[in-house]
């Protein structure tokens, strides 16, 4: 008998593939029934026996074992009885198999079981020839490494590697599971060009067909494909019903396109995308979303934002991050949180810089686009900055960089509308103009274990050159001022606890800062701010933020830090910082609207970590005025997670009111409060908490909760609610929410509430449909970490 060669099964290639295209969330899998078949045993000794007993027939890379083999003429052969086809791992049964010795094919009667590492198909009957492929009849298989199976009436396998299915039932629920499965007249998969087509498909959840395709391709692997995604569904009260489409198509390897059409059934169309493009030295994205007609707007509507970095080589890089809204009320209507309401302005920057060891320079334009146009005055919107160059430098010389010297400097255009703003200000700041700022210095670095020293000293000299300014106003103001400092600090250790398994530290730091007093009220504020008071900025030589204000200091900054470590691993278990400045002289130099200083000392400041307790972790900050006994702002946040899907956070935010040299409240992120009038500051405060969790109730049930509310306005800010249901092939998950949506008008505190719900509906392995993703739940939920899914995977290829 000729010998029975198989080297290439396209059945185990074909199944290969298939498995690729139904990608299973592996936490899912380990909840589902197995359905992986048992190893394969090590392939039988064949030996040869008489007539009438079981014949063996051997032959190249097969051993064929059964109960009967009549053997014909030109090498047929029958083989009846518990017939059994090994090579290597693989596997065929069956009850009766005809043997063409002249093609060398093999055809099956009746039942026929193969077997390999990677999948189990059983059928009714079938044959294979080398040279035209296999077919099988009522075919079923499942995945041997994952939960999927399927059945088709009839499976065509060429040698090429393309396999016909004919009326395709699949899913990856168990074999006593029906809840979802994708059905077809029609499947082709071509698992050399990895691309998959099926006609006439349609996906049925718990016996209700919920999508229907006539034609859809899709990619056997990871490789992305163009075609449509699923719908995705959603409502809000201020736009209606949500419908999306989303058709993606895969330019090239490097570059892609979502065009992402959304239907509002109050707003209309909005022809949305996300266009995206990756090379060895640039990366950029352009998204967009335009409405032709709103009819609650009355007008059309549209956000366009580019962003885009190229690396020009010889360590010059160009960068552009530009946005552009239509309306001023366009992130009211259509953001999906309370951050819409805060959204004051959009930036457009572009950037030319260069970087190596010793140099960084920056050659940028930036402006922005105000959106809130009426709770914010045009004497308080920034100032674009065209052109602005920034140059710095650092080096070192003698042993270890012992002396370290360089400079910063910056050249800066401002400019913003004089004409706008000295009709809503006449006596107020509406000056643009250049400033020119140059600092040299230097600094002897002492140091080794443990400890270090840096005497430094350094000298500023800042120029303007002003237009539209006042009447008697200095066109010209300048400033010259001389900086000295003193910067040291020790760190002390010593094992704790039981064996000296812990580590415990203390790190005090001592900066003494002398810089002496400058009038600036002539000089103009085009970008200066106060920063909020923590340990970092008790140790900068300048408590402000910007050019335009540099401030007097006679002083001397303290603060220690202290840490329990692990001895072996280094990783920490809590850490508390605490500091102070101590005046020789009270800092004169002000802000406009600033309260002077008053007293011999700072705020006192704090912050502690701890990550002591198993499952806990809590980070607090605190600054405090010792002379009123007050406390002026305080962050706590506290954590309880024992797994990755149970996490419970509770949060409290405090700022004193105080003065803003802003003209509406409306302006800080998630604080709604009292807006004044047009001009001049604004005293602002809050105080809120939020609670946020996600937790297992029962077999199969998450719950997901935020809530922030604020205690000064008594008013829930945000409000979030939602539950999971979780079987082993699919999972929904449902969810409403109701948040502020744009700023407070006076009299009123709070701003307008807007109401979204959602539903999700994931059939693992396969795709979702709804409007809700895993990033909005580890946005609003600290620490939440999802279940790995497949959403989406199949159509997407990503």
């Amino acid at each position: 008998m000729p010998p029975l060669m198989l080297r290439s099964n396209p059945i185990w290639i074909a199944i290969l593939s298939f498995g690729t295209i139904t990608s299973a969330a592996q936490a899912d899998e380990a909840a589902c029934p197995s359905q992986v078949a048992p190893p394969l045993l090590p392939p039988k000794t064949a030996s040869a026996r008489a007539a009438g007993g079981k014949s063996i027939a051997t032959g190249g890379d097969f051993d064929i074992t059964s109960d009967e083999a009549v053997l014909g003429v030109d090498g047929n052969a029958t083989l009846k009885g518990h017939v059994e086809v090994r090579q290597g791992e693989r596997q065929i049964k069956a009850d009766e198999v005809e043997y063409d010795g002249k093609t060398k094919g093999i055809k099956s009667q009746g039942g026929v079981d193969y077997t390999d590492p990677v999948v189990h198909v059983t059928g009714q009957g079938g044959d294979y020839s080398p040279t035209d492929g296999a077919d099988f009849k009522a075919a079923q298989f499942e995945l041997r490494q994952r939960s999927a199976r399927g059945s088709a009436n009839s499976m065509s396998l060429t040698p090429e590697g393309v396999i016909d299915l004919q009326n395709v039932l699949f899913t990856t629920c168990p074999a006593n599971d029906q809840s979802w499965s994708l059905s077809a007249k029609s499947i082709v998969l071509d698992t050399r060009s990895k691309i998959g087509e099926a006609h006439d498909a349609r996906i049925d959840f718990k016996g209700v067909p919920i999508l229907y395709f006539p034609w859809v391709s899709f990619p056997l692997g990871d490789e992305r494909k163009s075609g449509f995604l699923f719908p995705m569904i959603g409502n809000t009260s201020s736009s209606g019903v949500e419908v999306s489409t989303p058709f993606y198509w895969n330019i090239a390897p490097n570059m892609d396109l979502t065009a992402q059409p959304v239907i509002y059934s109050r707003r209309g169309i909005d022809l949305g995308g996300d266009f995206r493009f990756l090379t060895p030295a640039q990366r950029g994205e352009l998204t967009w979303n335009y409405l032709p007609d709103d009819p609650l707007f009355h007008g059309s509507r549209s956000d366009v934002r580019l962003r885009n970095v190229a690396e020009l080589g010889n360590n010059f890089r160009f960068a552009i991050d530009a946005e552009n809204v239509s309306d001023p009320q366009y992130f009211e209507n259509f953001s999906q949180g309370p951050e819409g309401a805060s959204t004051a302005f959009v930036e457009r920057r572009a950037t030319l810089s260069y970087r190596d060891a010793h140099w960084r320079v920056d050659g940028e334009a930036q402006q922005y686009q105000t959106i809130d146009i009426t709770g914010v005055p045009p004497q308080d919107r920034p100032y674009a900055r065209i052109p602005s160059l920034t140059a710095s430098a650092d080096f070192g010389w003698g042993p270890e960089d012992f002396v370290r010297y360089g400079f910063d400097s910056e050249i800066v255009n401002f400019n913003r509308d004089a004409t706008s703003c000295r009709a809503a200000a006449p006596l107020g700041q509406c000056a643009n103009g250049w400033r020119v700022d140059l600092m040299p210095q230097a600094s002897l670095n002492f140091g080794g274990t443990g400890y270090f020293m840096r005497p430094s000293v350094a000298f500023r000299e800042t120029q303007y050159e002003l237009s539209d300014t006042l009447p008697g106003q200095d066109r010209s103001p300048s400033r010259t001022l001389p900086i000295a400092s003193f910067d040291t600090g020790v760190q002390f250790e010593r094992d704790s606890g039981s064996g000296g398994v812990r580590r415990l530290t203390l790190e005090p730091r001592l900066l003494y800062l002398y810089v002496p007093y400058r009038n600036q009220n002539s000089l103009p504020v085009f970008d200066t701010a106060l920063p909020d008071l923590n340990p970092v900025e008790l140790f900068r030589t300048n408590r402000y933020v910007g050019a335009d204000r540099v401030s007097d200091a006679d002083q001397v900054s303290l603060g220690v830090t202290s840490r329990v470590l692990d001895s072996h691993d280094g990783r920490q278990f809590l850490a508390i910082t605490v500091g102070q400045s101590y005046y020789f002289e009270t800092p004169r130099v002000t802000l406009p609207y600033e309260v002077p200083l008053s007293g011999s000392h700072s705020d006192f400041v704090a912050q502690l970590a701890v990550n002591a307790f198993k499952n806990w972790n809590a980070d607090l900050g605190l600054q405090w005025d010792p002379v009123t006994s007050r406390t002026e702002r305080a962050d706590v946040n506290v954590q309880y997670k024992p797994a990755p899907d149970k996490v419970v956070n509770v949060a409290y935010r405090y700022e004193r009111s105080q003065i803003h040299p802003i003209s509406s409240c409306s302006l800080l992120l998630l604080v709604p409060g009292p807006a004044t009038a047009s001009q001049g500051p604004a005293i602002c405060g809050f105080e809120q908490v939020e609670v946020s969790a996600t937790w297992p109730i029962a077999a199969h049930w998450n719950t997901f909760v935020r809530g922030v509310y604020s205690l000064q306005d008594h008013t829930a800010l945000e409000r979030f609610a939602g539950f999971e249901y979780r079987a082993c092939c699919w999972r929904v998950r449902f969810g409403a929410r109701r948040y502020v949506s744009n700023h407070p008008v006076p009299p009123a505190t709070t701003g307008a509430q807007n109401t979204g719900i959602w539903l999700q509906l994931e059939l693992t392995g396969l795709a979702s449909v709804g409007s809700a993703s895993d990033s909005f739940l580890t946005e609003a939920i600290r620490g939440f970490t999802p279940a790995d899914s497949s959403a989406q995977k199949l159509f997407k290829g990503q």
